[in-house]
């Protein structure tokens, strides 16, 4: 006598090896695609915090330098002459790093109706 209920045991059917298929593919892809998002965000990050350093690199000699009772900047493209500073308004720098071109944009202006400065500092990338 032929036990047949160990026969049926020995294989797997076409179905069982479709679904186990079918399991795995969905399993990859998702791993893939958080790898995927988890890269972007580290590039976009990256990217952020090198923006953040460019910013803070114009604005340091800023309040090593300028004093509220003082009239000259040193910021890179200003022109001074005479004791008179003139900066362009906006005045940009390129800055390249990584392989990211940052475009970093700064606007030099007075407050109305008080001796005070104010620098404004915006970066610009793109992200690939």
């Amino acid at each position: 006598m032929v036990n047949n209920s160990f026969m049926r045991k020995k294989a797997f059917t076409l179905l069982e090896v479709i679904v186990g298929v079918i399991l795995l593919t969905l399993v990859m892809l998702s791993v893939t695609n958080i790898s995927v998002a988890s890269r972007k965000y580290l590039y976009h990050s990256r990217a952020r915090l090198a923006a953040a350093n460019l910013g803070r690199m114009f604005l340091d000699p800023l309040q090593m330098e300028v004093r509220q009772d003082a009239t000259d900047f040193n910021l890179p493209n200003c022109l001074n002459s005479g004791g008179t500073t003139h900066c362009p308004s906006p005045a940009t720098v390129d800055t390249t790093i990584n392989r990211i071109t940052y475009l970093t944009t700064y606007m030099m202006n007075t407050v109305a109706g008080l001796p005070l400065r104010r620098v404004k500092i915006t970066v610009h990338w793109t992200d690939v």
